[in-house]
Formats: structure tokens, C-alpha cells, sequence
């Protein structure tokens, strides 16, 4: 096991990140039994919480590189959540110390995103109905610069090369290949219609039973097409990447943030048709195997589908029973929308920054 000498450090305000990262680097290298063991001694657990703490403070004081460690931190330990471990006994999984510090972690990812979101004003009804309240949420979609970027339209669509493509589709990884199982999460604990909706969405991820036709798989398929090596999925992830599929997990997997969930993921797929016709257009056009993308293909198809009903059948009807919970699904609708905005916008950064 490694010293915890570092944690006296913990009073040197400058280097609470360098510090962090390197003690939770450590500690995903444990098993969770060690790790626990660690941290009942010398209080251990009580330096590491406050050391998140003191990180979420430097995250709120608007510090760019505490925020950058929060998010890469906060991805590790989410990856445990996607992952089999071999046996109970292997790797961090079983840790309550990690728990805890995930949990301090999500706080401040929380409250940089109430901070930091742009606020939008959106005329409410006072009595509101579950159709009024999806056509505010069309409405505020429509008018977002998120839901026709630039880098979509016209930088993907009609300059991007094999190699801007590859960089795409590496960015990708943090959301879309885990969509199956942010929908299975996200569904936990619904009833009637509404995870019937969310039942029909995750069948269409399953492939509708058909196992050459699940959309993980498919997805791999575009990736091996661009000659994506597996190993290096993840290891180039941009802040903007990573920060959004933080968020996707943390509104899925919560369930006091169903709501917020409920309106994210019900604006992400109501975004993802006419971007997969924008990145379909880039694929035939750099004459890219027309069998590796079916991803795309499919996507562009269901989606459309997958939104209305999810406006209807789980965002109309939690609104027409509780219309209280409509700020919270607007909540959501516009984090998705501001974070996909940072991303897009990182995108379109990094394209004009190659063509200069």
C-alpha cells in the first residue's frame, strides 16, 4: 500500500488537485478492502473527504484546473460503475471510501453546472400541462445555438477529413457506447407508460434481439472502419468530452436527479437525428465503407421516434401528475443543451485551429 504522507500536504492551496489525483491514482490501483483498511487508519478518511472538499471549493471559486480534476477524477471512478470485475474481492469496486468521495465529488459537479449554466428565460404557464410544457421545451431547443452547430452543419459536414473524423468519434466514446445502460439505469424505479417508453428504447439499443444489430456493436464497427485502436479510446479524451459524459452518468444513474434526466436525455435524443444525417453526409463523403455505418443509419431512424414518445410518454405525463417537476426537467434540457454547446464549440476550436 502506498504512504499517505501526501495528505499533510493538504493545507497547500495550490496543489489540492496535484495532490488529489495522484492519491485516488493510487487508490484505484487497490482492492476496495485495502483501500477501506487505508482509510480506518489515522484518519485517513477524514483527510481524503476533506481533500475533495477543498477541491470543490476551488471548483466553485471558478479555478479551471480543479474543475478539469474533479471531471477526470469523477471519470475514473464512473468507470468502475461500467465495468465486471472478475470476483467481489478484485479491484476498487467494493470501496465505501470511494463512494463517499464520488459522492462529494458529484456535489461540486452539481453545483458547478447551477453556476455556470447560462440561465434562460422561459415564459412558464401558471397552470401547465404536460403538451405545454414539451412545446416550451421544442421551443427552447429550437432557439439554442446547440441545436444546429456549426460544426455539425458545415465543418463536419462538408470539410471534415478521415482524420477530423477519428478525433469525432474518440469524443464519442464517453456517451454513446454506454447509451444502453444510462437508458437501463435511468428507467430503475418508473412505472406504467413511462418505463415502457424507456423499455422500447433500450430493446432498440439490444438490437430488438437481433445481436449483430446491437448498437454498441455497431458503434464498434465505425470505430474499426476508421481504424480506431481499441486501446486508445479513452486515452485522448478532451475536458468537454469527458465533462459530458460525467453528466450523463450522474443524471442516470441518481435517482434525485431523475428529472433532470428525465429532460437531458429527452433533448439529447430529440438533437440526434439531424446530426447523424450531418455525420453520414461526412462519412459518404470521404467514401468511408457504407456497412461500418449503420450506427448512424439506424439512429437517424429511431430517434425521431424515441423523442416523440419520450416527450409524450415520460416527460408529458410526469408533468400533467406533478407540474412542480417541470423546472427540474427544464434543469436538465438546458445542461444538455449548454454542455453539448461547450463540446461542439471545443470541436469547432480544434478544426479551425488545423486548418489555420
Amino acid at each position: 500500500m502506498f504512504s499517505g504522507s501526501v495528505l499533510g500536504k493538504i493545507a497547500d492551496h495550490e496543489s489540492v488537485g496535484k495532490n488529489f489525483s495522484e492519491i485516488m491514482s493510487n487508490l484505484l490501483l487497490q482492492s476496495g478492502d485495502d483501500i477501506d483498511s487505508w482509510s480506518d487508519q489515522n484518519s485517513n478518511m477524514v483527510l481524503i473527504l476533506e481533500l475533495a472538499k477543498s477541491l470543490n471549493s476551488q471548483v466553485a471559486e471558478g479555478q479551471a484546473s480543479a474543475v478539469n480534476t474533479l471531471h477526470e477524477v469523477l471519470n475514473r471512478l464512473y468507470s468502475l460503475d461500467f465495468e465486471i470485475p472478475k470476483d467481489s474481492q478484485s479491484g476498487p469496486h467494493s470501496s465505501y471510501t470511494l463512494r463517499a468521495i464520488q459522492s462529494i465529488l458529484e456535489k461540486g459537479a452539481m453545483d458547478h453546472l447551477e453556476n455556470t449554466v447560462t440561465n434562460l428565460e422561459v415564459s412558464i404557464p401558471r397552470k401547465l400541462s404536460g403538451s405545454e410544457a414539451v412545446k416550451i421545451i421544442k421551443d427552447v431547443i429550437h432557439a439554442h445555438g446547440a441545436f444546429d452547430h456549426p460544426y455539425y452543419k458545415t465543418t463536419l459536414r462538408e470539410h471534415a477529413n478521415i482524420e477530423d473524423l477519428k478525433y469525432y468519434f474518440a469524443q464519442e466514446i464517453t456517451v454513446d457506447p454506454r447509451f444502453d445502460d444510462l437508458i437501463a439505469n435511468l428507467q430503475v424505479g418508473l412505472r406504467g407508460i413511462a418505463k415502457m417508453e424507456l423499455a422500447h428504447n433500450y430493446w432498440d439499443e439490444m438490437g430488438n434481439g437481433e445481436p449483430s444489430e446491437v448498437h454498441t456493436d455497431l458503434f464498434k464497427r465505425a470505430t474499426d472502419a476508421l481504424g480506431i485502436c481499441e486501446k486508445s479510446l479513452g486515452q485522448n479524451l478532451s475536458f468537454e468530452s469527458i465533462l459530458c459524459g460525467n453528466v450523463s452518468v450522474l443524471l442516470a444513474c441518481r435517482r434525485d436527479n431523475f428529472y433532470r434526466g428525465a429532460g437531458y436525455f429527452g433533448a439529447m435524443e430529440y438533437l440526434v437525428p439531424i446530426r447523424m444525417d450531418h455525420v453520414l453526409h461526412c462519412w459518404k463523403r470521404n467514401k468511408l465503407p457504407s456497412d461500418a455505418i449503420r450506427y448512424h443509419e439506424v439512429h437517424m431512424s429511431v430517434d425521431e421516434q424515441h423523442s416523440e414518445g419520450w416527450f409524450k410518454n415520460v416527460i408529458e405525463k410526469a408533468v400533467d401528475e406533478n407540474p412542480a417537476c417541470f423546472a427540474e426537467i427544464l434543469e436538465g434540457v438546458i445542461w444538455r443543451l449548454e454542455t453539448s454547446m461547450w463540446y461542439l464549440d471545443m470541436l469547432e476550436s480544434r478544426s479551425s485551429a488545423l486548418t489555420a
